[in-house]
């Protein structure tokens, strides 16, 4: 949001920020999930399966590609998840996943859901056919590397390929 603060000035970019976090708890709670806490512009979400944590991830991020005011910049999801054992305690979640679920959503860029091999390993069919490999990453405060994962949430076809090109000059 620093970018939307710096365009919109502060009253605006706070205005529409939280109207958009108020957006996503909706579909949080519609996904059977529960808003732990906000952390300025993020929310911490827990979920009962990955499914659902997944699942609300795809409708959050397919309802801020839709809800584009023109004229405005454009609002983007970060998503991060991590399926595991949580310790809730004071109205707040400790442990190794809420950690790890922290390290996927900062690696995200704006639009991407970034998972974990552990969570894909419990998702249903449909959704483990929406996930790519991006490949195995050194995560902060880990001893060993953890393969991430992309979800692919939107609903096309349309993937992107990345290859080598050649007799093609640098680009600037």
């Amino acid at each position: 949001s620093t970018g939307l603060y710096d365009t919109l000035g502060d009253v605006v970019a706070a205005t529409a920020v939280a109207t958009c976090l108020e957006a996503l708890r909706a579909h949080v709670e519609e996904a059977s999930g529960r808003v732990i806490q906000r952390i300025g512009d993020e929310l911490m979400c827990l979920f009962e399966s990955a499914d659902a944590a997944l699942g609300a991830a795809r409708i959050m991020q397919d309802w801020v590609s839709r809800h584009e005011t023109a004229g405005q910049p454009a609002l983007a999801l970060r998503v991060g998840c991590h399926f595991g054992p949580v310790i809730e305690k004071s109205g707040d979640l400790f442990g190794d996943s809420v950690n790890v679920a922290a390290r996927a959503a900062a690696m995200a860029t704006a639009g991407q859901v970034i998972t974990t091999e552990d969570t894909v390993a419990t998702l249903s069919g449909p959704l483990r056919d929406k996930v790519r490999v991006l490949g195995r990453f050194t995560i902060r405060g880990k001893r060993k590397d953890l393969t991430i994962y992309e979800l692919l949430w939107q609903d096309d076809d349309t993937y992107t390929i990345v290859g080598t090109q050649t007799g093609v000059g640098p680009r600037p």
